[in-house]
């Protein structure tokens, strides 16, 4: 509620005459609005939404306050609450003009998702969608990955009309991914120069496989003699699954990798190329690739496909080309910077490093070289310790595939790995109730709904779903309080499972590096 002043400076503001508003002090209300709080100014706003007073809000906004900042206990932003409230002049008020930036076409699809979960499809109708777009703005509209999650809601709330209305702006749903680390048996390393210098990564990487695998799974091919195809032919067999490690110098937007040699002597190899000479390599055989290198999925600069020119993207559509098999491999880039597997800075390694990319790219790295210890949120502290550079960090790798369309979907490593991580929890639970008990088998029907719901749901839905679940007295959910109380732990506790999977989601969902939705980066499966 407002308080007597504020409601004594509101009711003189109505009583405003055009004459007065127009006149030197504007009535008066910037030097009232000056002298507010924080608070004070957001009650104020939320005041004048319900109100719906159109004159008092322009008076407002023509000050400069944003209304898309969170002005309630609920986040709620000005132009939320007046979608909320149904007041279909304010909404129009607040509404970006144009759709051309990216700032303005995140306030825009907020506001139609907004609509969207609240069922407002009047609001929807008559003003967000009600305008003329040019074809560029259509063509910014369909790309952006914010119009497919509002179709999904158009869909699944059943707003045929909405829904007609975002295809003809050649919208469409979210490009479903699969995501299965699979088993592989064997592990390929290609080495691009240098092996002295990477021989402790490719020894950690070694050790971990083979804790479950055999020596003769696990092979090393060097960059030149893997183009020269100067290699022991690796004995594949039909049920094999390999998983191939690429090691070379990269940098964002490059058509190329580099394998540096000695100060004077470095060799550059295309994407093309590369992906020649491993569709020789694997043959028939299925196989994963991830590349070790800086940049491998980051584009020069950001377009409306994500990174759709970075060295990952160019590689993965072109193994499609040179790949006779139906499965064509995944391709696993780095988005920073890849450092040395011990994880320290090396100041002079990083010189190094810094003249190889300008004699190579013809491009410095040094910007960039401490990005990597502090790309984490702040709510993460414990991915960082002092003097030690951590792996995992939330958004910083990149998976590319292909959907069910040919289309090639760029998507965020960890988050769908955490997903893998929590359908396969679930799975465990089904198998782990014992038949013969009527609750256990309410348990095992509950878990496999849920199971069948998150396989087609983004991992950040699936996340936020058992999060609010878990904290729901009402909640129907295996494990939640409203259930049976031995099966808490499944979904909670610091030692469980899933309560250790709930940790891991958090810090990969509330740092603001991680992609929340996959993107169709515009290139096709051939």
């Amino acid at each position: 509620m407002l308080s007597r002043n504020l409601v004594k400076f509101y009711n003189k503001f109505n009583e405003l005459t055009p004459d007065e508003i127009r006149g030197g002090k504007r009535g008066g209300i910037d030097d009232f609005l000056v002298q507010l709080t924080r608070d004070e100014t957001n009650d104020f706003l939320v005041h004048v939404v319900k109100e719906k007073n159109i004159k008092i809000l322009n008076l407002v906004l023509d000050f400069g306050i944003s209304p898309y900042l969170p002005i309630d206990r609920e986040r709620n932003t000005a132009l939320h609450l007046a979608i909320k409230e149904s007041w279909e002049e304010g909404v129009k008020e607040f509404l970006p003009r144009e759709v051309w930036s990216e700032k303005d076409r995140s306030i825009w699809f907020d506001a139609l998702k907004v609509a969207l979960e609240n069922g407002k499809v009047d609001i929807v109708n008559n003003i967000i969608l009600k305008r003329d777009y040019t074809k560029d703005e259509i063509s910014k509209i369909s790309k952006d990955p914010g119009s497919s999650v509002c179709l999904d809601i158009a869909i699944k709330r059943g707003f045929t009309d909405v829904e007609d209305s975002l295809r003809h702006l050649d919208v469409e749903p979210s490009p479903q991914v699969l995501h299965d680390s699979h088993r592989y048996t064997r592990q390929i390393v290609v080495c691009y120069g240098e092996q002295d210098s990477r021989q402790y990564s490719i020894d950690l990487l070694k050790s971990k496989w083979l804790i479950n695998h055999s020596s003769n799974t696990f092979h090393i091919i060097s960059g030149e003699d893997f183009h020269s195809g100067n290699y022991d032919k690796i004995p594949f067999n039909e049920n094999d699954f390999a998983r191939i490690y690429i090691m070379a110098h990269g940098n964002k937007g490059s058509e190329t990798i580099a394998e540096y040699i000695n100060d004077d002597e470095y060799k550059q190899y295309r994407y093309d190329s590369v992906a020649t000479k491993l569709a020789e390599l694997i043959g028939q055989t299925k196989a994963d690739i991830n590349l070790l290198c800086c940049y491998g999925s980051k584009s020069d600069e950001k377009d409306d496909y994500g990174d759709s020119k970075s060295f990952a993207a160019r590689l993965h559509k072109a193994l499609s080309e040179k790949i006779q098999a139906t499965y064509i491999p995944k391709v696993t880039a780095r988005t920073q910077r890849v450092y040395r597997a011990s994880g320290k800075p090396d100041t002079k390694l990083d010189t190094k490093l810094d003249t190889i990319m300008v004699d190579i790219y013809g491009k410095s790295v040094k910007t960039y070289g401490r990005k990597l210890p502090f790309f984490h949120p702040k709510t993460t502290e414990d991915f960082r310790s002092e003097g030690q550079l951590k792996h995992k960090q939330p958004g910083s790798k990149a998976t590319y595939t292909f959907d069910e369309k040919g289309d090639q979907i760029q998507y965020d490593s960890y988050s769908y790995k955490w997903k893998e991580k929590i359908l396969k929890q679930i799975k465990r639970l089904i198998q782990n109730q014992n038949a013969g008990s009527k609750h256990k088998e309410n348990q095992e029907t509950k878990l496999t709904e849920m199971q069948e719901q998150f396989i087609k749901m983004t991992p950040k839905n699936i996340f936020d779903r058992l999060s609010s679940d878990i904290n729901d007295v009402k909640s129907s959910l295996p494990g939640s309080r409203a259930s049976l109380p031995s099966l808490t732990r499944l979904f909670s506790g610091k030692k469980s499972k899933m309560g250790l999977l709930m940790d891991e989601g958090r810090k990969i969902f509330e740092s603001p590096h991680t992609p929340h939705h996959p993107i169709r980066t515009g290139r096709k499966k051939l």
